[in-house]
């Protein structure tokens, strides 16, 4: 993936010149999500049996007064506050929730959901894998409690999809 996407004047072109708003939780708050980015996406037919949702990394360093760029090498570290990590990302959907993190049926049923890329770090992805083994993803949420917002610190549980 090379970050350039494909667009024509009024075909695609509606992100143009906007930030791409992406999951980050919030201290305290509760979350549900489900996974979308799944085999079989690209032709419209996303397989939620396949045995894994789909994700993409790539190792990133971090720059104080830039932010965060892609490794592209020995110069690029050099340019680094420190060394580089891998990060993760997927695409989920975002459910409605009340205070309580329970599923808001109105907002489900009005269709007020958000689709929004997620980066994680290693270890959140394998906690994820873990929850998928048991519970697999493409027919289970996940409910999200943010512990930490600076350090993105949550506990994830399973939960039933409301797609059933």
């Amino acid at each position: 993936m090379s970050g350039f996407e494909q667009f024509g004047f009024g075909e695609g072109d509606e992100q143009i010149g906007s930030k791409i708003k992406r999951f980050k939780a919030k201290e305290g708050e509760k979350y549900r999500i489900s996974f979308v980015w799944w085999p079989g996406m690209d032709e419209g037919k996303p397989n939620m049996d396949a045995p894994t949702p789909k994700f993409i990394g790539c190792k990133r360093l971090y720059k104080a007064g830039v932010g965060y760029f892609i490794d592209n090498g020995p110069e690029f570290v050099k340019l680094a506050d420190g060394p580089s990590k891998m990060q993760v990302a997927t695409l989920i959907c975002l459910w409605p929730t009340d205070a309580n993190g329970n599923l808001d049926k109105t907002g489900f049923t009005e269709g007020r959901f958000q689709v929004m890329p997620w980066i994680i770090s290693v270890d959140k992805y394998k906690n994820i894998e873990q929850n998928h083994k048991e519970f697999p993803l493409g027919q289970h949420d996940l409910t999200v409690n943010c512990t930490d917002t600076q350090f993105q610190n949550c506990l994830l549980y399973t939960s039933p999809s409301p797609r059933d």
